[in-house]
């Protein structure tokens, strides 16, 4: 059997494999292709089967329970600020006729807020955008500061800003904004996904 992808316009960080009943892969999206070169020593397909080499009895159950109708998922480790998540669910059948499993695949690192849209969509000057950004892929206030040479009383100063004029009340609200804007953009190959 051929194996099949979707092609999409662009890029992004999540992705999509669909599985046959003996819990083979037999399509992808160009996302997914993309995801499993990236992380190839963590998730892999080999002859058509998803491998985790580190964690492949925690992807077996998914995939098995996810085949007899029960929705399932799992962290993939890797060598990187956060893991992958791994989403397994029936296929669904009225619309395909045929069973199977889908595995969603996300990439918490493969998106970034992108500067120059924080400023544009929410108003920020260029430093409020910065430490937005930085705030958003997971930095603490006291690590902005040092990065940016300046104190954290300052980079609080700029989020507060940054929270008046989005119409947030609390960082995990900015935070969560953000990461839901069209201001994240995928993270180019080669650069620095999370400092």
């Amino acid at each position: 059997m051929t194996l099949h992808t979707t092609k999409h316009p662009a890029a992004s960080s999540c992705a999509h494999l669909h599985l046959d009943e003996a819990l083979l892969v037999v399509s992808m999206d160009d996302n997914a292709e993309a995801m499993l070169t990236r992380n190839h020593g963590v998730l892999r397909l080999v002859q058509r089967r998803l491998l985790a080499p580190q964690a492949q009895a925690d992807l077996d159950r998914c995939l098995t329970q996810a085949a007899a109708g029960q929705p399932s998922g799992m962290l993939v480790a890797r060598d990187a600020p956060w893991p992958l998540t791994l989403v397994c669910t029936p296929s669904p059948k009225p619309a395909q006729h045929r069973t199977g499993v889908v595995v969603r695949l996300r990439d918490p690192l493969g998106e970034q807020p992108d500067q120059a849209w924080l400023q544009r969509l929410f108003d920020l000057t260029p430093a409020e955008a910065d430490i937005t950004a930085a705030l958003a892929m997971g930095r603490h206030c006291v690590e902005i500061a040092l990065a940016r040479g300046v104190q954290a009383n300052t980079v609080r100063a700029h989020l507060k800003r940054a929270m008046a004029k989005t119409g947030t009340s609390h960082q995990v609200a900015l935070v969560s904004l953000v990461l839901r804007s069209a201001a994240m953009v995928v993270a180019a190959a080669g650069e620095p996904r999370a400092r």
